[in-house]
């Protein structure tokens, strides 16, 4: 039996922290500042479970994704 990927949980982890936030974003340019706040959470608590350079490059690509679904640009 093959292992789920555990980045793919991590970007889980991402949104729920996000979702659960008490203070809900007013705008855009909030919204990404909370997903890029819950991305040095989980960079700080879990780089070392990763071989190096995996964990960083894997959050850059979804803080970019996660921009251009939100629509607030290419500003990465």
């Amino acid at each position: 039996m093959t292992e789920p990927c555990p980045l793919r949980e991590i970007e889980e982890q991402i949104e729920r922290m996000v979702r659960e936030r008490p203070d809900k974003p007013t705008d855009a340019g909030e919204l990404f500042n909370q997903f890029e706040d819950a991305a040095i959470v989980v960079l700080d608590s879990q780089w070392e479970g990763f071989p190096s350079g995996i964990l960083e490059c894997h959050l850059n690509a979804f803080l970019y994704c996660k921009q251009r679904e939100i629509g607030i640009g290419d500003t990465l």
